[in-house]
Protein backbone atom coordinates (compact mmCIF):
# COMPACT_ATOMS: atom_id res chain seq x y z
CA UNK A 1 0.00 0.00 0.00
CA UNK A 2 2.70 2.84 -1.05
CA UNK A 3 2.38 3.58 -4.55
CA UNK A 4 0.16 6.51 -3.41
CA UNK A 5 2.64 7.96 -1.41
CA UNK A 6 4.09 9.13 -4.93
CA UNK A 7 1.78 11.99 -5.27
CA UNK A 8 2.47 15.08 -6.13
CA UNK A 9 -0.15 17.82 -5.93
CA UNK A 10 -0.60 19.91 -9.24
CA UNK A 11 0.39 23.46 -7.67
CA UNK A 12 3.66 21.60 -7.20
CA UNK A 13 4.06 19.79 -10.32
CA UNK A 14 2.83 23.63 -11.94
CA UNK A 15 5.65 25.29 -9.71
CA UNK A 16 8.62 22.58 -10.50
CA UNK A 17 7.50 23.24 -14.22
CA UNK A 18 8.37 26.80 -13.98
CA UNK A 19 11.69 25.67 -12.91
CA UNK A 20 12.33 23.58 -15.58
CA UNK A 21 11.71 20.28 -13.98
CA UNK A 22 9.33 17.80 -14.45
CA UNK A 23 7.55 15.19 -11.85
CA UNK A 24 7.76 11.64 -12.31
CA UNK A 25 6.49 9.04 -10.15
CA UNK A 26 6.97 4.69 -10.09
CA UNK A 27 3.82 3.36 -11.19
CA UNK A 28 4.50 -0.99 -11.14
CA UNK A 29 7.83 -1.56 -12.77
CA UNK A 30 7.96 2.25 -14.75
CA UNK A 31 8.28 5.89 -14.68
CA UNK A 32 5.77 8.17 -15.26
CA UNK A 33 5.78 11.48 -16.16
CA UNK A 34 2.69 13.60 -14.78
CA UNK A 35 1.13 16.57 -16.04
CA UNK A 36 1.72 19.93 -14.57
CA UNK A 37 -1.50 20.72 -14.33
CA UNK A 38 -4.57 19.12 -12.52
CA UNK A 39 -5.48 16.02 -13.99
CA UNK A 40 -9.39 15.32 -14.52
CA UNK A 41 -10.38 13.11 -11.76
CA UNK A 42 -7.32 13.83 -9.10
CA UNK A 43 -9.38 16.24 -6.90
CA UNK A 44 -11.95 13.73 -6.23
CA UNK A 45 -9.60 10.74 -6.23
CA UNK A 46 -7.79 12.88 -3.62
CA UNK A 47 -10.66 13.14 -1.76
CA UNK A 48 -11.61 9.97 -1.67
CA UNK A 49 -7.95 8.73 -0.23
CA UNK A 50 -8.59 10.76 2.09
CA UNK A 51 -12.10 8.97 3.19
CA UNK A 52 -10.41 5.38 2.91
CA UNK A 53 -7.31 6.96 5.31
CA UNK A 54 -10.62 8.08 7.69
CA UNK A 55 -12.45 4.57 7.33
CA UNK A 56 -9.11 2.92 8.11
CA UNK A 57 -9.01 4.66 11.12
CA UNK A 58 -12.64 4.40 12.60
CA UNK A 59 -11.78 0.37 11.81
CA UNK A 60 -8.84 0.01 13.92
CA UNK A 61 -9.50 2.41 16.99
CA UNK A 62 -13.51 1.63 17.37
CA UNK A 63 -13.40 -0.78 19.72
CA UNK A 64 -10.83 1.19 21.59
CA UNK A 65 -11.07 2.81 25.40
CA UNK A 66 -11.41 6.31 24.91
CA UNK A 67 -7.62 7.48 26.20
CA UNK A 68 -6.53 4.90 23.62
CA UNK A 69 -8.09 6.27 20.45
CA UNK A 70 -7.54 9.74 21.65
CA UNK A 71 -3.26 8.30 21.09
CA UNK A 72 -4.04 6.38 18.35
CA UNK A 73 -5.39 9.04 16.46
CA UNK A 74 -2.67 11.27 17.44
CA UNK A 75 -0.29 8.94 16.38
CA UNK A 76 -1.87 8.78 13.04
CA UNK A 77 -1.50 12.08 11.96
CA UNK A 78 2.05 12.20 12.18
CA UNK A 79 2.02 8.42 10.60
CA UNK A 80 0.31 9.94 7.71
CA UNK A 81 1.93 12.90 7.20
CA UNK A 82 5.89 10.84 7.18
CA UNK A 83 4.78 7.35 6.50
CA UNK A 84 2.02 8.47 3.94
CA UNK A 85 2.97 11.50 2.13
CA UNK A 86 0.21 14.16 2.95
CA UNK A 87 0.22 17.17 3.82
CA UNK A 88 -0.21 18.21 7.67
CA UNK A 89 -4.25 19.86 6.76
CA UNK A 90 -4.89 16.40 4.43
CA UNK A 91 -3.83 14.47 7.44
CA UNK A 92 -5.78 16.58 9.96
CA UNK A 93 -8.79 16.28 8.05
CA UNK A 94 -8.41 12.72 7.68
CA UNK A 95 -7.96 12.39 12.11
CA UNK A 96 -10.86 14.85 12.18
CA UNK A 97 -12.96 12.92 10.06
CA UNK A 98 -12.45 9.95 12.18
CA UNK A 99 -12.79 11.37 14.85
CA UNK A 100 -16.19 12.75 14.19
CA UNK A 101 -17.46 9.10 13.09
CA UNK A 102 -16.32 8.12 16.48
CA UNK A 103 -17.50 10.41 18.86
CA UNK A 104 -21.02 9.47 17.18
CA UNK A 105 -20.26 6.26 17.78
CA UNK A 106 -19.63 6.71 21.13
CA UNK A 107 -17.89 4.79 24.06
CA UNK A 108 -16.76 1.92 24.14
CA UNK A 109 -17.75 2.24 20.54
CA UNK A 110 -18.62 -0.80 18.19
CA UNK A 111 -18.26 -4.33 18.95
CA UNK A 112 -18.32 -7.56 17.68
CA UNK A 113 -16.78 -10.84 16.38
CA UNK A 114 -13.38 -10.39 15.41
CA UNK A 115 -14.40 -11.94 11.61
CA UNK A 116 -16.58 -8.91 11.31
CA UNK A 117 -13.62 -6.66 11.54
CA UNK A 118 -11.49 -8.80 9.48
CA UNK A 119 -13.95 -8.60 6.41
CA UNK A 120 -14.17 -5.09 6.91
CA UNK A 121 -10.22 -4.47 7.17
CA UNK A 122 -10.60 -6.89 3.80
CA UNK A 123 -12.78 -4.51 2.08
CA UNK A 124 -10.80 -1.43 2.81
CA UNK A 125 -8.05 -3.69 1.25
CA UNK A 126 -10.06 -3.67 -2.30
CA UNK A 127 -11.08 -0.35 -1.74
CA UNK A 128 -7.49 0.37 -1.84
CA UNK A 129 -6.59 -1.39 -4.87
CA UNK A 130 -9.81 0.28 -6.47
CA UNK A 131 -7.77 4.02 -5.41
CA UNK A 132 -4.37 2.49 -7.19
CA UNK A 133 -6.27 1.38 -10.34
CA UNK A 134 -8.23 4.74 -10.46
CA UNK A 135 -4.71 6.63 -9.71
CA UNK A 136 -3.20 4.77 -12.57
CA UNK A 137 -5.75 5.96 -14.91
CA UNK A 138 -5.61 9.84 -13.75
CA UNK A 139 -2.15 9.48 -14.44
CA UNK A 140 -2.16 8.09 -18.17
CA UNK A 141 -5.15 10.38 -18.95
CA UNK A 142 -2.86 12.89 -18.02
CA UNK A 143 0.04 12.49 -19.90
Amino acid sequence: MNALVNYVPATTRAVLKRFGGEISVQVGRQHVVVSAHEMPGEVEWRVDLLTWYAKRLVLHSVRLAPQARIALLAHARAVLESENGLHPLEAQAAVDSANRILERLGSPGVSGPPEAFIRMDACLANEWDALERRYRRILAAGR
